[in-house]
C-alpha cells in the first residue's frame, strides 16, 4: 500500500501538469461569412465583431474605455486589417483614433477569462496588449507576435489572428499604442477553447477511485 500511493500522486500529479498548460500563441483562423476576414477558430468562444456599433463616431461598446473609435476604411493614421483577399471591409477598433492625445482602450470583462483572440491589423512593435486581474497578469508587444512587426498594411506576416491560449486567469484587457494605431477586429474570449481542464475535483474523484480499487487489490491478493 506505501508503494501505490505515491504511484497515484505522481500519476495526478502529471495529469494536472498536462491539464493546466503554459501560455501559448498560434495563428489559426477561421473566415467570416465575407470569405476575407478573420475570425476565432474555436466555436465555443464570444466574438465581438464591432458591426454593430456606428462607425465613425468614436463610439465604445459597454464594458470599453479610453480613447479608441469604431471605425471603417484607412486613413493616414489607421489601416483595416488585411485579410484573404483584401483589407476589412467591415467595423474595426482603432486604437487611439485620429486627433486622440490618449492611446489606449481598456475593456472589461463580466467574468474571468483565460483565452484572448484578435484579427490584429497591421503589427508594430509599438503596439501592446495588457492582461489585468486585479494587478497585471501577462503583456505581450508587438514584436512578441509579429516579428519584426514592422506595421506592413497588406502583409499576411503582419496582419494575424492571433490566439492567445492558457493564459493567467483576466478579466480586463488593454490595448495600447506609442504612436500611430493599433487596429483589431473579431475579438474572441472563452475558457480553454483548445483543451478543456478537468476540474479539480474530477481529478481528486479519480485518484480516489484508483486509490480505492488498488487497496481492493491488494486485500483480494493477501
Amino acid at each position: 500500500m506505501k508503494k501505490i500511493l505515491p504511484a497515484i500522486f505522481l500519476l495526478l500529479f502529471g495529469m494536472c501538469s498536462t491539464a493546466w498548460a503554459a501560455p501559448s500563441i498560434n495563428y489559426g483562423y477561421a473566415l467570416m461569412p465575407d470569405g476575407n476576414s478573420f475570425t476565432s477558430p474555436y466555436s465555443n468562444v464570444t466574438v465581438e465583431t464591432f458591426n454593430s456599433i456606428a462607425a465613425n463616431v468614436g463610439l465604445m461598446p459597454t464594458g470599453y474605455s479610453g480613447n479608441g473609435s469604431v471605425v471603417s476604411g484607412s486613413t493616414g493614421t489607421h489601416a483595416a486589417p488585411y485579410g484573404l483577399n483584401g483589407p476589412d471591409l467591415t467595423n474595426y477598433l482603432a486604437v487611439p483614433y485620429s486627433g486622440s492625445s490618449l492611446k489606449s482602450v481598456t475593456i472589461n470583462f463580466n467574468t474571468a477569462y483565460n483565452y484572448l483572440g484578435l484579427w490584429w491589423g497591421s503589427v508594430d512593435g509599438y503596439n501592446a496588449i495588457f492582461f489585468n486581474n486585479g494587478s497585471q497578469v501577462a503583456s505581450y508587444g508587438g514584436s512578441d507576435v509579429a516579428p519584426p512587426a514592422n506595421g506592413d498594411q497588406g502583409n499576411h506576416l503582419t496582419n494575424l489572428y492571433v490566439n492567445f491560449l492558457d493564459l493567467p486567469s483576466f478579466n480586463q484587457v488593454v490595448l495600447q499604442s506609442t504612436s500611430y494605431a493599433l487596429e483589431i477586429d473579431n475579438l474572441a474570449v472563452g475558457i480553454n477553447p483548445n483543451h478543456p481542464v478537468p476540474e479539480p475535483s474530477t481529478l481528486l474523484l479519480f485518484g480516489a477511485g484508483l486509490a480505492g480499487i488498488s487497496v481492493y487489490k491488494l486485500r483480494k491478493k493477501n
